[in-house]
């Protein structure tokens, strides 16, 4: 029927100049106009297409309304964050053995990555996409459109870093105050009153901290170690980073330079989870447990919110809104290239 069909449309096509749609019959009796809605859609004559059958009615935001509601969402979570983190938040605190307890008796060494390191190596992921998205484009492009392209693309991704980021640390900083597990240096921070007068091996759930050398938020401290944040945050980071070099870091002729900067990234996730075991911070239960968070919502957040870095190509002028090529407009495209083909041969 498609070669029925092509000879009786172009032939009508022809000999009408007014773009009007032909309404005429082919050789073997078929109204054309229906033939080519069925060609079109691919579904047969005198049924519905498929692809323009009504669909349920979708719920509609705004664009200020969902801006608004992905305030209040990130504002509740940074607020939440913020409160359990500086021990404004009452959380629970688990007791100890009396004597017997040898996880909690080791010294406070303080910390070889401090917060605000680990804090301004958030960044260091949007910085690299950035640095790497300037590599892929053409240096003839011109530099207002590569600019655009770039902080667009970048503005997407980044945007679904930091909803895996604040997610992610949401759930760690639930989960500290939930469980209350002592840190490693607890009895050396906290001096808790209860260990002078206790009974060996007796279980204590009833004590306060007499330390009156370290501030409140260190005392609170003590009780927030399941799980380590600064090993989600870094294996978070880490993990991000290398799946995007992996799949956007432009080819060259070296075979090591991409694959050392992903082992690179890596690094940083493990460095960052094994200082908070040296330092005396974290058991290694806790760091485990952070390295496996970090490297779930890095994966959710590559694959699922990023689409694993695949960028769209642009929708050709002759593809229309339903995903179909325009019959007319096809055979005019073929038609300039036979022409074109024709001249060349000539010339």
């Amino acid at each position: 029927m498609d070669a029925h069909f092509n000879d009786a449309y172009v032939m009508c096509n022809a000999s009408r100049e007014d773009g009007a749609t032909c309404n005429g019959h082919d050789n073997l009796g078929h109204s054309i106009s229906q033939v080519t809605i069925a060609e079109d859609n691919h579904s047969p004559p005198g049924e519905q297409p498929t692809d323009t059958m009504p669909l349920k009615p979708r719920l509609r935001i705004g664009m200020k309304t969902g801006l608004s509601i992905d305030m209040v969402i990130a504002l509740s979570a940074g607020l939440w964050i913020g409160l359990t983190e500086f021990g404004v938040v009452p959380n629970y605190k688990q007791g100890f053995y009396c004597g017997v307890d040898n996880k909690i008796v080791y010294k406070f060494k303080g910390d070889t990555i401090s917060t605000p390191m680990i804090a301004i190596s958030g960044f260091i992921p949007i910085i690299i996409m950035y640095c790497v998205e300037l590599l892929r484009y053409d240096s003839e492009v011109s530099k207002a459109i590569k600019s655009k392209k770039i902080h667009y693309q970048i503005m997407l991704w980044t945007r679904e870093y930091f909803i895996g980021f604040i997610v992610k640390l949401f759930i760690v900083e639930t989960l500290k105050v939930t469980i209350g597990e002592l840190r490693p240096h607890f009895l050396d921070t906290c001096k808790p009153d209860a260990i002078v007068n206790c009974t060996r091996g007796e279980y204590i759930s009833d004590y306060t901290c007499t330390n009156k050398n370290v501030g409140i938020y260190f005392i609170s401290d003590t009780t927030r170690s399941f799980p380590s944040g600064h090993a989600s945050i870094g294996f978070y980071e880490g993990v991000f980073t290398a799946w995007y070099l992996y799949q956007r870091f432009p080819k060259s002729n070296s075979a090591f330079l991409a694959p050392f900067l992903e082992c690179l990234c890596l690094t940083w996730g493990f460095v960052c989870g094994a200082t908070r075991v040296i330092d005396h911070r974290h058991h290694w239960w806790d760091v485990v447990t952070g390295d496996i968070l970090g490297g779930i919502f890095a994966v959710f957040a590559c694959a699922v919110l990023c689409k694993n870095f695949l960028v769209k190509p642009a929708i050709p002028d002759h593809i229309n809104q339903n995903g179909h090529a325009s019959v007319r407009r096809l055979l005019s495209d073929t038609s300039c290239k036979q022409e074109s083909n024709i001249a060349m041969a000539q010339a």
